[in-house]
């Protein structure tokens, strides 16, 4: 078998070298006319197939052979020993280079990009406009609402109650609302029953929902709880929470407060006690979603209460912070809201009044510590000598 001598080996380096210094060139050009727009489309990605040509070529013809020997079997070995080192060098060498070079073309391409997302022409001098924000979008239009702030039920626009014969029906539809981008069938029974729920208790709960929701206010269309034969639990579009609505409307006010004060004012008075008040739904509680409405109603209590203040509307301050009191009692920043409103109209036994039920409502709380705000009672005090 012909064997190749170390001459023909470093002959095959150079060439392997050559192709692929020429490939470098050539992915070079490429990358700098499409980074200035002017490549055609027919150049396509990067040909990456000259790289690997190079590097298969070279892998393949770089193993050297034994051959015969000629000045002895020692001198043999180290002249192989030798070219070896040498040609292993020229390969981890080419290598380097033809990653670094690779990894600066596409830094190269991924900066320019950048800079002509950023400074393009027609931008020059421009201030981009922001997207739209998420507190500015319409309220959602229904047809059916979920009042979960106080006890759950569900009305139409007109007021009228939707009907269920048993409870686990109207916990489900809620369960659904509160879950609408996750709704499935598994993920139901996991969070509405404790131990195993046969298949046929799930479908006659998931049909009561349906005929009910279809009783008070039947789609055209389709049901309100699709049919399906898959995990999934879909729920139709047109039915809200009144926590969504005060949430968009939360939102809107925070935006531009003369123009939706009335809508966040109608729903704020639409808050009728805890959220959940009087359901045993422990999934809402354990996922913090009990939490989240107590926080927007509070939320919006203190804003409409603050706006009220600036504006010297006193039934528009108690409303909110009544609201705002119903489902978290002894806030202080509510409480001292409806103080200064009291100590306007000169009223200090009402002053004394609300400091004495803020106290009361701390020492019953047993996470208060039972001690009353000191900032708070002093407040009163100043207020009652106004």
């Amino acid at each position: 078998m012909k064997m190749f001598d170390q001459a023909s080996i470093q002959f095959v380096i150079v060439l392997a070298l050559i192709g692929a210094c020429l490939w470098f060139v050539l992915a070079f050009v490429i990358e700098v006319l499409r980074t200035l727009g002017r490549a055609n489309h027919w150049i396509g990605p990067t040909p990456q197939w000259l790289r690997v040509m190079a590097v298969s070529i070279s892998s393949l013809l770089s193993t050297p052979k034994l051959a015969a020997a000629e000045t002895g079997e020692a001198r043999q070995a180290a002249e192989r020993s030798d070219g070896g080192s040498g040609v292993g060098g020229l390969l981890l060498g080419g290598s380097i280079a033809a990653n670094v070079a690779f990894a600066g073309i596409h830094l190269r391409r991924h900066l320019a990009s950048v800079r002509a997302q950023k400074f393009s022409e027609g931008d020059v001098g421009k201030v981009m406009p922001s997207p739209p924000a998420d507190e500015l979008r319409p309220p959602p239009e229904w047809d059916l609402v979920v009042r979960v702030l106080g006890a759950p039920v569900i009305e139409t626009r007109c007021g009228v109650r939707v009907p269920f014969e048993r409870g686990k029906a109207l916990e489900l539809l809620v369960w659904m609302i509160e879950h609408r981008e996750a709704s499935t069938r598994s993920a139901a029974r996991t969070a509405l029953w404790d131990g195993v729920v046969k298949d046929s208790t799930f479908s006659n709960v998931v049909s009561e929902a349906r005929r009910a929701l279809n009783s008070v206010s039947p789609r055209m269309d389709d049901e309100w709880i699709p049919r399906t034969f898959t995990d999934e639990l879909p729920l139709a579009p047109g039915i809200v929470t009144d926590a969504e609505i005060l949430d968009v409307a939360l939102k809107r006010f925070a935006s531009q407060p003369d123009e939706h004060l009335s809508h966040l004012v109608e729903s704020l008075a639409g808050v009728r006690n805890l959220p959940f008040a009087g359901a045993d739904y422990a999934w809402a509680d354990g996922e913090g979603i009990t939490t989240s409405h107590v926080i927007k109603v509070v939320k919006a209590a203190v804003l409409v209460g603050e706006h009220a203040i600036a504006r010297n509307d006193n039934d528009l301050l108690f409303m909110a912070t009544e609201r705002g009191l119903r489902v978290l009692p002894g806030h202080e920043e509510l409480v001292s809201l409806r103080m200064k409103g009291h100590a306007r109209c000169g009223n200090r036994t009402a002053i004394k009044y609300e400091w004495e039920s803020y106290a009361r409502a701390v020492e019953a709380d047993s996470w208060a510590g039972a001690a009353p705000s000191p900032e708070l009672e002093e407040l009163a005090r100043e207020l009652s000598k106004q």
